[in-house]
């Protein structure tokens, strides 16, 4: 076996006591939807709370938030 000088990376477990679970996470989403719909800060295109959630889950879901 011969020795290489290549540098190694360690991984570190991080545990946030903080974390919401799904459910508390999806009621958070919900009612943020609710009041960027109501602030009149969305295009008129939005009209629906459920609207709103689907975009912001899609925003997630390509890493966007």
């Amino acid at each position: 076996m011969s020795e290489t000088n290549e540098p190694t990376q360690a991984l570190a477990v991080y545990h946030n006591q903080h974390a919401m679970t799904p459910m508390e996470e999806f009621k958070t989403m919900r009612a943020f939807a609710a009041e960027l719909r109501a602030s009149g800060f969305l295009p008129d295109a939005i009209k629906t709370d459920s609207q709103a959630l689907a975009i912001m889950q899609a925003g997630r879901e390509m890493g966007l938030g």
